[in-house]
């Protein structure tokens, strides 16, 4: 008969804090996003600590954004600034085996998603300055709410700088995320037709579509564009009697 293995403890303490700055919370939950289901407590105070322990160097965890963002602290203060995050609800802890480990509520991740996709936009404009090869490889299997949120920023930026980088961003993804892909560039292309962009803008635009499938000829109408896009994403039937199912935690893909 075999014994059942016993649950490393923890205990939460705040250490009598009662409120963080939103960039604060942002950094921890930030820090956080390499440590989901993977790591606990103690490798996240690392991490905000700027520790250079083998647990930190070995899994790369010095490439984090928030690497050292409370360099200036005691790691027990480090740990209370955690405690009091997952306590207020914005991560929370599941057991693997015997260990417990990092997991964003839905409050948590809705904050980290929108900041990791400002923290990819940016990296989309310093490739771009840059001129590197726009190998986008690195985006495939990211979870689909962060690479919507991050469609949507590039569209709304209107900026027809980015339909090379979608362009290539398109030939290696799934196909859900490259249709998505399709219909942002044809909304780039049909914003460009109703002039929306300045006249610098236009021309770019016109420049960088030169060689692409998605010229500015295509669907050169609203009728056209929204047909195309009702082609591509049918409305959704849901049963009347069905309901979706309640998260209470999320384990992203990494």
């Amino acid at each position: 008969m075999s014994r059942r293995a016993k649950q490393v403890p923890y205990q939460l303490d705040p250490k009598g804090i009662r409120s963080l700055p939103d960039d604060e919370i942002r950094a921890i939950l930030r820090g956080a996003d390499d440590l989901i289901m993977r790591g606990g407590r103690s490798l996240l105070s690392k991490i905000l600590k700027g520790s250079r322990e083998q647990d930190v160097l070995g899994l790369s965890l010095d490439k984090s954004p928030v690497y050292g963002y409370y360099r200036h602290l005691a790691k027990e203060e480090i740990l209370a600034r955690i405690d009091w995050v997952i306590l207020e609800g914005y991560l929370d802890i599941q057991y693997d085996y015997r260990l417990p480990l990092l997991v964003y509520t839905d409050r948590g991740w809705e904050i980290e998603k929108e900041t990791y996709a400002n923290e990819l936009l940016h990296g989309f404009d310093e490739m771009l300055q840059a001129g590197r090869p726009l190998d986008m490889r690195y985006l495939k299997d990211r979870d689909r709410g962060l690479i919507l949120l991050l469609l949507e920023k590039v569209e709304a930026t209107r900026n027809p700088k980015y339909v090379p980088l979608l362009e290539a961003w398109e030939q290696v993804d799934y196909k859900k995320v490259r249709q998505r892909i399709h219909i942002f560039l044809i909304r780039l292309h049909s914003t460009h037709k109703r002039s929306l962009f300045t006249r610098d803008e236009a021309r770019l635009l016109q420049e960088t579509s030169s060689h692409s499938q998605f010229g500015c000829s295509l669907y050169p109408t609203d009728k056209e564009r929204c047909q195309a896009e009702a082609k591509c994403f049918p409305p959704l039937r849901m049963n009347e009697h069905s309901q979706s199912p309640k998260k209470n935690s999320i384990t992203r893909k990494i």
